[in-house]
């Protein structure tokens, strides 16, 4: 077992946007040697810039540049995803969430990478009402979630064919924090912060499982420091400890912030009017992992955006 994390060589590719940026700060904390390969430096800031233990390189058309082969990492994190759009086709999503996703991981193999590990999502799953483990049934009902299924199954069938470098694969729901500019509790903040009407959708009944970015973090870090126990594959669903209706998000949201807004139940059903509920148990047991609870979550995101201010 790894005792800690301190002078370990991680890649983080896309490691600029929302999810990256943050895990850049908590490996960084705990004295990794990190190397960002995206297209900008994004959310990367001054102090982790000016870092004696973080190296900045720029990529360039979903391509690894030739620069990296002279580069020693211990572990890759791959965070580049193309997320739900309207304007997005298949083969948008085919080229990014599922191609460059093996691809990346072909290149970490042959350079002799320990550990690969990758993002997906519970789109990947068909809308249910019952608790989600690592052995529902995946039946995608959008491109982006098909294209989540398939990059994880090209991940596993890939590690399991006598891969020396083990791979994990966190699936999540919403993921929320500083810096990420959109999704339901960005909404309801918004709202909130500028004193207008919440509208709750569905009457607000609908169950919702949102992942803090921090507590994504100490997962990862938890997925590096357990390297040597895990199997040649893991896939590990990860979100908070428990589920929320939606106008108790928008309530708790409002409070914390001690606004004025209200909130109203609207009857309308929407295409998202469906209900997620997780069970955390084998990342738990597994790696430890112990997330917070959505309202735990969601007071540590409102003061961290209140010194965003």
């Amino acid at each position: 077992m790894l005792k800690h994390l301190g002078d370990w060589n991680v890649l983080i590719v896309g490691g600029s946007g929302f999810v990256g940026s943050h895990l850049v700060t908590a490996l960084l904390s705990s004295m990794c040697n990190v190397t960002v390969l995206s297209r900008s430096k994004g959310f990367i800031g001054k102090s982790q810039l000016q870092h004696t233990r973080f190296n900045y390189i720029e990529m360039k058309d979903l391509a690894v540049p030739e620069a990296l082969e002279q580069e020693s990492f211990d572990v890759v994190i791959n965070c580049v995803s193309l997320q739900p759009s309207l304007d997005s086709v298949w083969v948008d999503y085919e080229q990014v969430n599922v191609s460059f996703s093996e691809r990346l991981w072909r290149w970490a193999e042959k350079n002799g990478i320990k550990q690969f590990i990758s993002f997906s999502s519970t789109a990947v799953y068909a809308n249910s009402d019952e608790y989600l483990d690592e052995n529902a049934i995946a039946s995608p009902s959008s491109l982006y979630g098909l294209s989540k299924y398939c990059a994880d199954k090209c991940l596993e069938i890939n590690a399991c064919r006598k891969s020396s470098m083990q791979t994990t694969v966190f699936r999540c729901p919403s993921i929320y924090g500083v810096n990420h500019n959109g999704g339901l509790v960005h909404s309801y903040y918004s709202m909130a912060l500028e004193g207008r009407e919440i509208d709750i959708y569905n009457n607000g009944a609908d169950l919702r499982n949102l992942l803090f970015v921090d507590d994504l973090s100490m997962s990862v870090k938890q997925a590096i420091t357990k390297l040597s126990y895990l199997d040649r594959f893991e896939l590990f669903l990860l979100g908070s400890s428990d589920s929320m209706a939606t106008y108790d998000i928008a309530i708790a949201l409002r409070n914390f912030l001690g606004s004025s807004a209200s909130v109203v139940k609207v009857p309308k059903k929407t295409s998202s009017s469906v209900n997620v509920c997780l069970d955390l148990s084998r990342v738990e047991r597994v790696l430890d992992v112990h997330v917070s609870d959505i309202a735990t979550g969601l007071r540590k995101y409102v003061g961290e955006m209140k010194n965003e201010i």
